[in-house]
């Protein structure tokens, strides 16, 4: 029996670490912790990468109207995090199929650098890396869109560092190009219908299950 899973809840989920089965959190906020982690743990390992010159003490300040916060954990450590718009105004659907329609859209997604292969490649990584990160943090983004009536659809721009990564996770997503209006970055989309699937996809590797999408809260 699915079970309701409310604002405050934590989900639990699976990911994978080499061939080892983890179960991992999905918080629903970005806490001082996540922030100390990033500053502490990330930083050093992210020169070079898109992504290194991001404040996460202020995008979770800027970002927090309109805006979900969310975390994933293993044990202790901070293996990922998104800001997730969820006003729908801010997010015009612009692919073929959804055009005049609204969703999500992904402010900002990163994984923790020793999950990314750009930094194993180029730098010694003591922590193993950690699949299915990314496509939890999109997945909880679409879940959130479908339970406020956006039927999952979502939006982002990709890091162009990060574009094979997206391409890698197999979702259906339209990828509509580089985008004059963010600075060139590749918008990305998922429609409702692959939305559905998307979802339906991860649904048994989520411990307890869910009646309903889930409504996130403000970190």
């Amino acid at each position: 029996m699915a079970v309701t899973i409310d604002a405050a809840t934590v989900i639990r989920v699976e990911v994978i670490r080499g061939t080892t089965t983890l179960k991992a959190l999905i918080v629903p906020s970005i806490d001082e912790r996540a922030l100390v982690q990033h500053t502490e743990l990330w930083q050093l390992l992210l020169t070079g990468e898109g992504d290194e010159g991001w404040d996460w003490r202020d995008l979770t300040r800027r970002l927090h109207k309109d805006c979900d916060h969310f975390s994933l954990w293993i044990d202790d450590v901070c293996e990922g995090l998104v800001i997730v718009n969820t006003s729908g105004k801010d997010c015009e659907m612009l692919s073929a199929g959804s055009t005049g329609l609204y969703g999500c859209y992904v402010e900002v997604l990163c994984k923790a650098p020793w999950n990314r292969s750009t930094v194993r490649k180029r730098a010694a990584c003591e922590r193993v890396q950690t699949g299915l990160v990314g496509q939890w943090l999109l997945w909880r983004a679409a879940v959130l869109s479908d339970q406020l009536g956006f039927q999952g659809r979502i939006a982002w721009h990709s890091l162009l560092g990060a574009r094979d990564s997206y391409k890698r996770m197999g979702l259906e997503l339209e990828d509509l190009g580089p985008d004059d209006t963010a600075q060139g970055e590749p918008r990305y989309e998922l429609g409702s219908a692959a939305a559905k699937r998307f979802i339906a996809s991860m649904a048994d590797k989520v411990y307890g299950g869910y009646s309903q999408p889930i409504r996130g809260q403000h970190g």
